[in-house]
């Protein structure tokens, strides 16, 4: 991400990707999900057609989450039911 720069991120909607945190931490890049909020990404942890985003994921870090976990990085934002 370090070389994208806003030109290519703001042309991107989504992204998926896998949080490895061993792996991260040993190629120098344990801020990538700072990296994807920079570029004003929202980070899910659930995705499906039906309801789209769910589960936004706002730590700094992903020290909460399992070693290995698939996460979106989407400049949608997921908009509450008027009904919930």
């Amino acid at each position: 991400l370090e070389g994208m720069g806003n030109d290519i991120a703001s042309v991107i909607d989504t992204i998926k990707f896998e949080w490895a945190a061993k792996w991260l931490e040993g190629q120098k890049c344990a801020d990538l999900l700072k990296q994807f909020r920079d570029y004003g990404f929202f980070i899910y942890q659930d995705y499906s057609r039906k309801r789209g985003f769910g589960d936004l994921f706002e730590a700094s870090d992903g020290s909460s989450l399992a070693p290995v976990v698939d996460l979106f990085a989407t400049r949608r934002k997921r908009q509450k039911k008027w009904w919930r």
